[in-house]
């Protein structure tokens, strides 16, 4: 069956061929090996950018097709492996097969926006992110490599599209230590998803992040009790200072203090340990009794 299978892949199938091949599938009498057919149909067709033939697929029952998407999104070995370096390629069907994974809730943002940093370097999609053309091709000397870099981001969706994994990656990586305040800035400058936003701005405020990361995403929020609760949930003491410094100036002493107990009471559930031991120090050195929940203590 699987040479049938791959005659039509490989060639311009007609209508008529489609059709007989669903009426083979239609006449195995194991689901199991139907369900292999139609995965290894699935795999083949977009190895080979065949629209056609996963437009055909998709009307069928795939069951577990996000299974296969996904180990092209992240792959781990060939063939899907080649997949992400021919998509980042111009190809004719390249903005249908993005669009085809997205459909599907693969989305590839972030994988194409590794293998264009794999392809060209850092610096580059920095200067890129933050529109600085002149930098670009100082930095490359080649006005085709940067017009080549400018295609794929397009095709990826835009800066807008990159940002987003850009700033992940920067505040992980050692590099220029300008670049992330600069490309953060740009990027909740132009941001439209508030839930991505707020996603990521969570993401990079968890105590694992530097210093200087965590207080310049912190800084760029609004200073509510929501976040002063959050960052001592998640994040580190000195966040959470600056948090508490700033929210505690725009509130009643009360309200600040029912704030802290709050706050502490989220750090217990959260045990973010040393958090914990600071907001219980601050409490005790102020005189106040410690307002804990029953819950946090069982």
């Amino acid at each position: 069956m699987m040479p049938v299978i791959e005659s039509v892949i490989l060639t311009l199938p007609r209508h008529l061929d489609l059709r007989n091949l669903e009426a083979i599938l239609t006449h195995i009498s194991e689901d199991s090996r139907v369900r292999e057919a139609k995965q290894r149909m699935l795999r083949r067709a977009v190895s080979l950018f065949r629209m056609d033939v996963l437009e055909w697929l998709m009307q069928q029952d795939m069951g577990d097709s996000q299974d296969v998407l996904w180990r092209f999104a992240y792959p781990t070995q060939w063939p899907e492996s080649k997949f992400l370096t021919d998509l980042a390629r111009p190809h004719p069907h390249d903005h249908a097969m993005i669009a085809f994974f997205a459909q599907h809730d693969v989305p590839l943002t972030r994988m194409l926006t590794m293998a264009a940093m794999a392809r060209v370097g850092l610096r580059p999609l920095v200067y890129l992110a933050l529109g600085d053309k002149a930098n670009m091709l100082r930095w490359w000397k080649s006005p085709t490599s940067v017009l080549w870099l400018e295609h794929l981001v397009t095709k990826i969706g835009g800066v807008v599209a990159i940002m987003p994994h850009l700033v992940t990656y920067l505040s992980t990586k050692k590099c220029d230590i300008t670049f992330f305040p600069r490309v953060y800035d740009a990027w909740v400058a132009t941001v439209n998803d508030l839930d991505e936003k707020h996603r990521v701005q969570e993401t990079l405020l968890a105590r694992q992040y530097k210093k200087r990361i965590k207080l310049k995403v912190a800084r760029s929020m609004t200073q509510d009790t929501a976040l002063f609760v959050h960052v001592a949930r998640v994040s580190s003491i000195d966040v959470v200072k600056q948090v508490l410094a700033n929210v505690a100036t725009k509130m009643p002493v009360e309200e600040a203090l029912e704030a802290e107990a709050n706050a502490l009471n989220q750090a217990i559930a959260a045990d973010n340990v040393f958090v914990v031991q600071w907001l219980v120090h601050r409490q005790v050195a102020q005189g106040g009794s410690l307002q804990l929940e029953r819950n946090t203590l069982a």
